[in-house]
């Protein structure tokens, strides 16, 4: 297994991800050195301080290259309007989409429900 002793990551993919029972925002970044290895970058609100589940976050170093990446990603796509709008945009459709599900589930119910009734008035099955 090689190792890496770049400052910068060479992936362009970060990923905002959401973990069980934690609160905090959290992002996974893919590792340079060990194919299909991803580390988790948390914000730890209660410490004030970034989190990495890579060798030198977990030695406590101060920083390491996905939380700069982490970072820096925050800050362009803070600073890029479009980006918000976009992420907008998706959590519209995704909210969307759940409603839509509910609706449909209801209303298969309700169909169902009317049928039934329909059934037992006029006897015809």
């Amino acid at each position: 297994m090689a190792t890496t002793t770049k400052t910068e990551i060479q992936s362009s993919a970060i990923y905002k991800v959401q973990i069980k029972g934690q609160s905090s925002p959290c992002w996974a970044v893919p590792s340079d050195s060990q194919t299909g290895t991803m580390y988790t970058v948390c914000w730890d609100s209660q410490s004030t301080r970034w989190t990495c589940t890579c060798l030198a976050g977990s030695h406590g170093y101060g920083d390491c290259k996905h939380r700069r990446a982490v970072q820096d990603s925050i800050k362009v796509n803070t600073a890029n309007p479009a980006n918000t709008e976009l992420e907008a945009e998706v959590k519209r459709a995704e909210t969307f989409l759940s409603l839509k599900a509910l609706f449909d589930i209801r209303s298969s119910a309700q169909q169902a429900a009317r049928r039934n009734a329909y059934t037992i008035e006029f006897s015809i099955y």
